[in-house]
């Protein structure tokens, strides 16, 4: 079939081919991810010399700009601390938990005591502590007064199992 003038005016590629290419790339996320990381510890030394000069000659402003942050967003710095520790604990699974959507789905009932939770006292327990292989997920977290999440300490509860 001969090209008509039409035809090479359109794009070659069609959605069909971009959604190909879309599956192709999330397919093979894992791998060229697994190959990004590779590079990247080869290539460590090569790459960091700046960002390590920068890290030894500002610490101080950094560290007031973090208190500063911190200080101006205490939920995502909470939200930051709790993933970290969560990782820091070996939890398989982790999610980005903020203890205000918490307060909403629990309806400001304490998992513990269940009693009315005020703001101000609310934290965030996890039903399978992180130290028994619990996980930092919204499924995991409960909400609890500070007391009450104090005195469990990295215990499970079995009323609490009803959560599950």
């Amino acid at each position: 079939m001969p090209l008509s003038r039409e035809r090479l005016a359109h794009p070659p590629h069609t959605s069909k081919e971009e959604a190909s290419a879309a599956q192709r790339r999330a397919n093979n996320r894992e791998y060229a991810n697994a190959i990004a990381r590779r590079s990247h510890a080869k290539h460590r030394e090569e790459r960091n010399p700046k960002a390590r000069a920068y890290y030894h000659t500002h610490k101080k402003e950094r560290t007031v700009y973090r208190k500063i942050y911190s200080k101006e967003h205490p939920e995502k710095f909470r939200t930051y601390a709790k993933r970290r520790y969560a990782l820091k604990r070996g939890a398989s699974k982790h999610e980005n938990v903020s203890l205000d959507v918490i307060f909403e789905r629990d309806k400001g009932i304490c998992s513990l005591c269940l009693k009315r939770v005020k703001r101000a006292e609310a934290s965030m327990d996890h039903v399978i502590p992180l130290m028994q292989g619990g996980d930092h997920t919204y499924q995991n977290c409960a909400l609890a007064h500070i007391r009450c999440n104090c005195s469990k300490r990295a215990s499970t509860i079995t009323q609490q199992q009803r959560l599950f």
